[in-house]
């Protein structure tokens, strides 16, 4: 007879949350403002391309061509996106194949001006 493994969803989850929190903080630290303008960039990029679904690499590469530094850590698009979600600037809206993680899926995103 098999036994069933346990997993700890709770540890996993403030493991992730941890890395999201150090990886924006170090960002942050890194360039003054970084998550502020990760986040304006993001939004500015849905709303111009607002109707249609994009991944979030798709606004990163639009964020970098407008200036804003590569964080230190990829994994602080984390903190923006999470950010731009929680000011109701972009929601989820499905899931696509991504170039960044080898065709994986990743959530899909479209504007929304909740705010």
């Amino acid at each position: 007879m098999h036994k069933q493994l346990s997993i700890d969803f709770d540890a996993a989850y403030q493991a992730r949350e941890r890395g999201i929190e150090r990886s924006r903080a170090h960002a942050d630290a890194c360039e003054s403002g970084w998550t502020y303008q990760a986040v304006a960039l993001i939004t500015a990029f849905a709303k111009a391309n607002a109707g249609r679904t994009f991944l979030i690499e798709e606004a990163r590469a639009y964020a970098i061509e407008n200036g804003l530094p590569h964080p230190p850590d990829a994994r602080a698009w984390g903190g923006a996106t999470r950010s731009a979600r929680a000011k109701g600037r972009i929601k989820k809206v499905g899931a696509a194949q991504a170039a960044s993680s080898n065709l994986s899926l990743k959530h899909t995103w479209e504007y929304c001006n909740e705010k």
